[in-house]
Order: structure tokens, then sequence, then C-alpha cells
């Protein structure tokens, strides 16, 4: 939104963990792209850089699948 700039992924993910102590520990597992606007160089760059900024797993479930982030969070519910 104009006049509110995002926080970076990290930062993000950092915040939801935090927030989510109160209830219990929680670990972000993979991050979830919404690439609808972009094209498909742009949406697989939007992917590459996620996964480089957070060192999670990121992938766009509607456009490539669900698989990849699936793995990652039944890897770290193993692991858990």
């Amino acid at each position: 939104y104009p006049g509110h700039p995002l926080l970076s992924l990290p930062e993000l993910v950092d915040l939801h963990e935090r927030i989510s102590l109160p209830a219990r520990k929680a670990r972000v597992a993979a991050i979830a792209l919404n690439t609808r606007l972009l094209g498909e160089d742009e949406a697989r760059a939007a992917v590459a850089t996620a996964e480089a900024e957070t060192g999670l797993v990121a992938d766009d479930p509607v456009r490539y699948g669900a698989g990849r982030l699936l793995d990652a969070v039944a890897t770290a519910l193993q692991a858990a």
C-alpha cells in the first residue's frame, strides 16, 4: 500500500515466529508466494529471491503446485 512499506521476508519470518511465542514456539518452514501478476521469468526470479533471502523453500503453490512446500513442512514437523 502506498505510504506503508512492507518488511523484508526475513523480517516477516522473524515477526511471525516472535508473535506465535505466547501460544507456542513456531518455526516458519516455507514461504508461499502469490506470483499471479508476474510473468514466468519474474515469478521464477521471485521464488529464487525469497529462497535466497530466507534460506527457506519458497514457491507459488497455484502456479507450480504445492509439492515443494508440503515437503518442507513435513520435514520441519518430523524434526520438531
